[in-house]
């Protein structure tokens, strides 16, 4: 199932899975009266009664009057304390390690493919074409799941995503420029254990934070 998202400024965001539904939950960029809708029918309705993000809210219970019906209480609608906290070094290098391993296996499949009947003579060109291949490949890997998903599949498998620091998804011009530096600058992010925040140098340039959603009781 996919749904649409409709933001504070009128405008619509998707379709995006279930999945991607409870991140942005979790983010504080859905709250209980955003209005969402699944692509199968035309009409939105609140959050809260999407039955996909019931867990993420408290309903509102009401005390009522068994005479008369009247309302003596309500307990207003309270929604869980999401927070971000920072992905810390073991997180973002597990990540990084889960992310080599995929590029490893298509870069392997692929060289098969790249060399399959090439003779002594071709070889050096198909590897060349391999070699420019995977960079275009590796990069349009980080790239578009950053900015589709806020998250590699990598940093999926580790409960990791890149969001801005006021908790918004980043914009795909910010996930463009994070997946060009992150190369040069990963030896930085052994700092994340030091620096406020756990943000480190790549992450203040290009405006993110990494972080790991958890939640704790209001």
């Amino acid at each position: 199932m996919q749904y649409i998202v409709k933001g504070a400024d009128g405008k619509e965001y998707g379709p995006v899975d279930k999945d991607v539904l409870g991140q942005w939950v979790e983010s504080g960029r859905i709250l209980s009266d955003t209005m969402v809708r699944n692509t199968l029918v035309t009409s939105f309705q609140p959050a809260k009664k999407i039955s996909e993000l019931e867990q993420y809210f408290v309903q509102e219970n009401k005390v009522v009057d068994k005479n008369t019906g009247k309302v003596l209480a309500i307990h207003s609608l309270t929604e869980a304390i999401f927070r971000s906290k920072p992905a810390g070094v073991t997180r973002r290098f597990l990540s990084w390690v889960s992310d080599l391993v995929i590029l490893f296996l298509v870069a392997f499949a692929t060289l098969q493919v790249f060399s399959l009947g090439a003779d002594a003579d071709s070889l050096a060109g198909r590897y060349q074409a391999w070699f420019t291949f995977m960079l275009i490949f590796s990069f349009s890997y980080y790239f578009i799941g950053l900015a589709f998903k806020a998250q590699t599949l990598g940093q999926w498998w580790w409960g990791v995503m890149i969001i801005q620091p006021s908790g918004s998804p980043v914009m795909a011009v910010q996930a463009f420029f994070y997946t060009l530096i992150s190369v040069p600058f990963w030896p930085l992010t052994i700092l994340t254990a030091i620096l406020p925040e756990g943000r480190v140098i790549q992450d203040h340039i290009c405006g993110v934070s990494v972080v790991r959603i958890t939640a704790r009781e209001a």
